[in-house]
């Protein structure tokens, strides 16, 4: 468990620094209108209305048609053809040359680190689809059914959550699969911190059930001590009531105050159980599973496109880095006003909503 600790924190750099290399004589810049037929949309990417963008001081533009802005060559996984993506959706960060606005907010969604570029894209996947099941958890206020933990348990999840200790009653693991069939499973912790019983929370997704439900915990520890870690500092733990959320750090420190549970207790609510599969007949290698990601995602009607961002240096190393997105997959985004709302958001239902509005409650993700 160490070793994949450093290994992975180790991967997290080196993915957030090849993402930052912008290779700006591979830019293409191309008003939007004339490379329509063979590129992303950037529309489906941005996802803020009307109301957002012509708020003052809103700090994201409107795109035309006929603007200019740079794209970078892609290949789209489910057309199996290149196909060209707008470079602000996948370096980070990445400002333009030919005076682009910014319009939207950058994230790491996507990112991912591999000792091969297959390696790269199976994790780079799965990540663009646990921020889709977290958030749609979240924006739907679902009350997803809690994973039960007993003998029939994969042994490699109970000897996970055992590592917890003391606090291991402390740990929910909720089940939130979407449509997309990809297990996904959301973390939650509510041991008291600093004398608060808040709650911290993790996700992760993973083509094996029991991987998911490992990764979502594994990402919890990490979790607490870093929140931990900003309690002992004397971080400020905002309220969402009465102020506005803007960093990464507020967004996981708000439900730690007991005040603020409401906002949150729809996601421990349901009564409903479900058992994490043993998984015994998982894909075969990581090839497979890529196909196997790839061909769940389009019957729901998405496609998985990929960029290889590996900087130079890093290519020498053997390692890869590549971007993943997948147009129309709810994004994970930070600080109040600035949610970007999908349209699975709106039409893909789930029966275990606690509500039929959309939570525009900050969430509680890292």
């Amino acid at each position: 468990m160490r070793d994949q600790a450093l290994v992975g924190a180790i991967g997290e750099a080196v993915e957030r620094y090849s993402a930052a290399y912008v290779p700006y004589d591979e830019i293409i810049y191309r008003p939007i209108s004339l490379v329509s037929a063979t590129a992303v949309s950037p529309w489906s990417l941005s996802l803020y209305d009307e109301v957002q963008l012509a708020r003052p001081g809103f700090g994201y533009c409107a795109l035309r048609p006929d603007d200019t802005i740079g794209w970078v060559i892609g290949f789209s996984l489910t057309r199996k053809q290149p196909i060209l993506v707008p470079a602000f959706a996948v370096y980070q960060p990445y400002i333009g040359r030919t005076g682009e606005a910014p319009v939207v907010q950058q994230i790491t969604t996507g990112l991912a680190c591999g000792n091969t570029a297959e390696e790269a894209i199976l994790s780079a996947i799965c990540e663009v689809v646990e921020r889709d099941a977290a958030m749609l958890m979240w924006l739907q206020s679902r009350r997803p059914p809690k994973a039960v933990i007993d003998l029939r348990t994969p042994k490699v999840v109970r000897e996970t959550l055992a590592r917890f200790g003391p606090i291991e009653g402390h740990v929910t693991l909720l089940d939130v699969t979407t449509d997309l069939a990809i297990p996904t499973y959301v973390a939650v912790s509510d041991v008291p911190m600093a004398g608060k019983r808040g709650a911290t929370f993790s996700s992760c997704a993973s083509l094996v059930a029991s991987r998911a439900a490992v990764g979502a915990l594994t990402e919890l520890a990490q979790c607490l001590l870093w929140v931990n870690s900003l309690v002992d500092k004397g971080a400020h733990l905002p309220n969402p009531s009465l102020e506005d959320i803007a960093q990464i750090e507020e967004h996981v420190l708000w439900p730690l105050l007991p005040e603020n549970r409401q906002a949150f207790e729809f996601v421990l609510s349901s009564s409903c159980e479900t058992e994490i599969p043993q998984d015994l007949d998982g894909p075969a290698d990581i090839l497979d599973s890529i196909t196997h990601c790839v061909e769940r995602i389009a019957r729901a009607g998405l496609e998985v496109i990929v960029v290889d961002v590996t900087s130079p240096d890093i290519r020498e190393s053997g390692l890869h880095v590549f971007r993943a997105i997948i147009p129309g997959a709810q994004p994970l985004y930070f600080g109040s006003g600035l949610h970007r709302i999908s349209v699975r958001a709106t039409s893909v239902e789930y029966a275990d909503r606690a509500s039929k509005r959309i939570n525009l409650h900050p969430h509680p993700f890292p």
